[in-house]
């Protein structure tokens, strides 16, 4: 759907017949158009008349102030479709009146009929109707200011005989003429629509499959309510017809094995354009193979074959052709050989570009027989008339024939020869200067054959030649000039010349002697062959050859160049060889000259080798060359090997003497690279030189090995004390270490292990061990570590107490800087004082209990004196084996303390701290609000300073309700307070609020209950007050502050001491500072029903 809307008017003017649906839906009143009249006077006249604009007028006539009566206008004939919005309806009016100015006739009523009923706005006007008679009747559009006059339509009630027009005129006051008529010519109505249903777009396609290069029929089936105005085709192939048929002409698809889309799109006449569509399947149709043929040829022959395919133009193809005889091939033009003759079959399958494949289609292929091929040759080619005739044939054919064969004939000057049928036709049939044929006939297995013939003419008597010089095959080697000789015969009596040639040198040419001389040198070395020819004048001579051999090429001798040898070694001569290239291995032929070798001199000596080949040829002299030498080494042997214990960092060694032995020197140098200092742990190799005198170069090595092991252990000393005292306290602690000494090694620190806590009074080991680099273990050395208690206790703290309540000091309560033996403790008056610990019970004598907190009581019956303090004393004597606690205290007097001592005197403490809360209390906030604690503050009497304030409780904003926030303390004396804040969390547009005296809440807040507790740790009192006024207020206003509920423990003030105050506000009647918020609330509740009000009323 292309437009979302379009709009259209539907007009009726009685003058018209035809409807016109675009752009504007109207219509007049007009023949088949109805007009009538009310019932009542005055009437309409002719009421008729009002059908068709044609100056012919229904008319009424009004007194002054009448008011005509109805005049009806239906049956409009509208066809407006179905589906579209009416959006407005519009009456124009044709109409006039009688007379001139005066009188005023204008409408009295102009309102629409459906189904025959008059409905709806009135669209009456005040404009007066013109004169007919001055100025004619004129056209007047009359719409009230709801365009659908106060109705709702739809196109069936439109287009009903019922709908229509209802008028009057009115005639005002005024004028003297008793009537005048007012006219009415035609009436027009106008109807505003608008299409909101687009066409629904569809059509046929037949056939759908279809096959490639064959048409498919369209046709549209589309339907709109308003009508279709266009049809465009897109056949999905690139062809595209716009603004066509709906059923245009078939269309066809060239080619297969695809898919098209094809697209309808229509338009209405609303504007609307949608598309439907459908895809079109395209078979693809198989191509035909069309191989051609018969076809024709001779086997092994190749015969050309053509293929073609009958198809749609639009595809291409691809062949494949198989033979009978087993062969394929590929492509439109191919080639194809047999092998024998026959009958065949040629198959051909075509395929095309979309895949499809042809059936297989047979031509026929005919092959025939080729014939065998015959050769024959006649030998010699130019007989004498001795000569025996040879003729040899052969034949080819295809492969896959047997050829049978050959069948021969001989004719002599083109007679057949009876009987001679042989491949030899003998010397005695034939006559000089006669021509003989040979016939040479061959057949195939298939009956083909072929014939050959080859013929000689048979000539002189040949001459016959004999050479007699040199002898062939004799062993004789030759060299340089050789004479040949020989001797000739001829049957004929012809004289001859000769030429004698041998490896292609012409040596003698023409030549009628029976000899010529021969240059071996220019011939190859080895075997020859010389050739006597000679020439009778008939080109029938003879010819005879003999073989020789040339020997031009000395032999080659081969010996070593030289040798070396030691004095007194055994000298071995070298064996020398010698190669001739024609005589082979001569080299038992060497003559062996030169110097005699003395293998006891040193010296150097040259021999001489020389030899000749049977041909003379002698090898050219070779040499040999002995040298005599002395470079023997003398002989060496090193002491044997030692093994000792190390006596230090290096240990001296006596090696002892070695073995020296020289084939010449009788006192050859020895030498050694043994350390001059001594030798270290483990393996030292001494090498031992003995050097030849005579020859320093000659010289021989031996080694000696010497160890020194390691085997004892180092010896552990330790460094400081043993045992060592350690002051409790003193930090990580510091090893004095120890040294180990070694007889290799020397010396070196030893590695401790074990833990000394200095924190902790005790014993403790630490132990050292020591391995030298030889791996002996030296024995464990141990120190003890003894941690003590070396810091005196010092008096920390001294309080005076009244404990009788009998205004005198009968109690003092000590504080050391650490737990103390009561043993050594002694209070040095004899006033009655004792040792108590803390908990209060008396320490007997000789108990040892160690404790920091001691109470000295005085225990007198009759009243203490306050004037007298004792003075306490502590023994300061120190055991290290047995003490675990303090060593001394640097006099044998602690301290010695009263009233005018700096000691500190408490005085009794039996008042309770006070806790005074920060902020509103009780407090308020709403829900959803946010809580922030803001404390309490905290003093005491004594114990200032020295207490924290510890808060707890939960507030939970997110839900209404009283919460109690919680506030504790206690001083020195253990004397507690505890304090409460309520904290009211309230919803929104409640009936109550919770106030006080300070903050503007609209009347009468609860007064603040309070309950105050306090409590001495000496007589557990308790003072309740209930219902007292709290002054000042608790509460100076409600608190808007962020924050959220939680749990809440807060500790705060510096006193040691504090109350304990429990606080809770109830709300009472009054609005506190709610008043904006109930204000707010009436506010927007008089809004909602005000709103609920109009709405009902409309």
């Amino acid at each position: 759907m292309k437009n979302a809307k379009n709009k259209f008017s539907s007009i009726l003017v009685i003058m018209m017949m035809v409807l016109s649906i675009v752009p504007a839906a109207f219509a007049d009143t007009e023949e088949g158009a109805t007009a009538s009249e009310g019932p009542g006077v005055p009437a309409w006249l002719a009421p008729g008349n009002a059908i068709g604009s044609d100056d012919v007028y229904t008319s009424s006539a009004l007194l002054i102030g009448e008011t005509s009566n109805n005049l009806y206008l239906t049956n409009f004939g509208f066809a407006i479709p179905d589906g579209v919005t009416i959006d407005s309806i519009s009456v124009a009016i044709k109409r006039s009146r009688e007379g001139g100015i005066p009188p005023v006739i204008h409408d009295s009523s102009v309102r629409l009929m459906k189904a025959g009923a008059v409905i709806g706005d009135d669209a009456a006007t005040a404009t007066p109707w013109p004169s007919l008679t001055l100025s004619g009747d004129a056209t007047e559009d009359h719409m009230p200011v709801d365009p659908l006059w106060g109705s709702t339509w739809t196109p069936a009630e439109i287009n009903a005989a019922g709908f229509g027009v209802a008028m009057s005129a009115t005639r005002e006051v005024g004028g003297t003429v008793a009537t005048r008529r007012a006219f009415i010519d035609n009436v027009q109505i106008t109807v505003d629509y608008t299409d909101i249903e687009a066409p629904v777009a569809s059509f046929t396609a037949i056939p759908n499959p279809v096959d490639e290069g064959s048409s498919v029929t369209f046709s549209s089936t589309s339907t709109d309510n308003v009508g279709i105005t266009r049809y465009d085709w897109n056949f999905g192939d690139g062809t595209i017809l716009l603004d066509d048929l709906a059923s245009p002409a078939p269309h066809p698809y060239a080619d297969g094995a695809d898919s098209h889309t094809v697209t309808l799109t229509v338009y209405d006449a609303a504007g609307f354009i949608v598309d439907s569509t459908t895809d079109i399947v395209v078979n693809n149709v198989a191509p035909v193979a069309v191989p051609g043929g018969p076809y024709a040829g001779v086997e092994v022959v190749d015969v050309s074959f053509s293929a073609a395919a009958l198809d749609v133009p639009a595809d291409t193809h691809t062949y494949e052709w198989t033979f009978s005889d087993g062969g394929s091939a590929s492509g439109a033009s191919v080639t194809h050989a047999f092998a024998d003759d026959g009958l065949y079959t040629a198959t051909l399958v075509a395929t095309d570009d979309d895949g499809g494949v042809s059936l297989p289609v047979d031509a026929t292929v005919t092959i025939s027989n080729a014939n065998p091929i015959a050769s024959a040759t006649v030998s010699p080619s130019s007989p004498d008339t001795d000569d025996d005739l040879t003729c040899s044939a052969s034949a080819t054919d295809v492969p896959a024939d047997t050829v049978s064969g050959p069948t021969y004939q001989w004719n002599d000057d083109g007679v057949p020869m009876v009987g001679e049928t042989s491949s030899t036709l003998s010397s005695t049939l034939t006559t000089k200067g006669h021509t003989y044929t040979c016939e040479a006939t061959f057949t195939d297995e298939d009956g083909g054959s072929d014939m050959d013939p080859d013929s000689v003419t048979v000539v002189n008597s040949n001459v016959i030649v004999s050479v007699t010089a040199p002898v062939d095959g004799d062993d004789e080697h030759h060299n340089g000039d050789l004479l040949v000789t020989w001797s000739a015969t001829d049957a004929d009596g012809d004289s001859m010349i000769f030429d004698v040639v041998a490896d292609g040198i012409t040596f003698c040419d023409n030549t009628p002697s029976l000899s010529c001389t021969v240059d071996t040198t220019l011939l190859p070395q080895g075997t020859n062959t010389v050739v006597v020819t000679a020439d009778d004048g008939s080109a029938t001579g003879g010819s005879d050859s003999a073989e020789f051999t040339a020997d031009n090429v000395a032999p080659v001798i081969t010996v070593s160049a030289a040798q070396t040898i030691e004095a007194g070694d055994v000298y071995v001569a070298p064996i020398p060889t010698a190669v001739d290239d024609i005589d082979g291995d001569i080299t038992i032929n060497i003559a062996v000259g030169g110097e005699i070798v003395d293998n006891d001199t040193p010296d150097v000596y040259v021999i001489t080798y020389d030899v000749s080949d049977d041909a003379g040829n002698a090898a050219t002299q070779v040499t040999h060359t002995v040298t005599v030498v002395d470079t023997t080494a003398p002989s060496i042997t090193a002491p044997a090997g030692i093994t000792m214990e190390a006596t230090g960092a290096l240990t001296p060694v006596t090696l002892g003497s070695p073995i020296v032995t020289d084939n010449s020197d009788l006192a050859p140098i020895v030498t050694n690279d043994a350390p001059p200092a001594g030798y270290p742990v483990g393996l030292t190799t001494v090498t031992w030189t003995a050097t030849d005198v005579t020859a320093p170069n000659a010289f021989a090595t031996s080694p000696q090995a010497v160890t020194i092991t390691d085997t004892t252990a180092p010896i552990i000393s330790l460094t400081g004390s043993d045992p060592q005292i350690v002051a409790q306290g003193s930090g990580a602690y510091v090893d004095p270490g120890a040294v180990a000494s070694d007889l290799v090694d020397g010396l070196f620190a030893a590695t401790s292990s074990g833990v000394v806590d200095t924190d902790t009074i005790g014993d403790y080991f630490v132990a050292y061990d020591a391995t030298d680099v030889a791996g002996n273990s030296a024995s464990t050395v141990t120190r003890t570590v003894q941690v003590r208690d070396l810091t005196p206790p010092t008096l920390v703290s001294a309080i005076t107490r009244d404990t009788n309540a009998n205004g005198q000091i009968d109690t003092i309560e000590l504080e050391f800087s650490e737990a103390i033996d009561d043993d050594r403790l002694t209070v040095g008056t004899s006033d009655g004082w004792d040792i108590e610990d803390y908990g209060g019970e008396a320490i007997a004598s000789g108990t040892g209990i160690n404790d920091e907190f001691l109470v000295l009581t005085f225990t007198e019956s009759v009243t203490p004196d306050t004037s007298e303090t004792p003075a306490i004393s502590y023994d300061d004597t120190f055991d290290v084996e047995s003490s675990t606690h303090d060593l001394a205290l640097g006099s044998n007097e602690l301290e010695t303390f009263g009233p005018s001592d700096e000691t500190e005197f408490y005085p009794d403490d039996g008042a309770a701290p006070l806790i005074a809360v920060t902020g509103a209390n009780p407090m308020g906030l709403t829900v959803g609000g946010t809580y922030t604690e803001e404390g309490a503050t905290l003093s005491d009497a004594v114990d200032v300073d020295e207490a924290g304030v510890v808060i707890s409780g939960t507030v939970d904003t997110g839900s209404a309700g009283a919460y109690i926030v919680s506030y504790d303390a206690s001083d020195d004396a253990g004397n507690t307070v505890h304090a409460e804040r309520t904290v009211n969390v309230a919803s929104l547009g409640g009936s109550s609020s919770t106030g006080g005296g300070g903050g503007g809440g609209g009347g009468g807040g609860s007064t603040a209950q309070i309950r105050t507790t306090t409590t001495t740790s000496t007589d557990q009192s308790e003072l309740t007050g209930a219902d007292e006024e709290a002054s000042p207020p608790l509460n100076n206003g409600a608190s808007e502050v962020d924050g959220s509920s939680g749990e809440i423990t807060q500790e705060t003030g510096d006193g040691d001491a504090g109350n304990q105050i429990t606080g809770a506000v109830v709300g009472g009647g009054g609005l506190g500072n709610w008043w904006w918020l109930i204000a707010l609330l009436i506010a927007i509740g008089a809004a909602l029903g005000f709103t609920w009000y109009r709405r009902n009323q409309a």
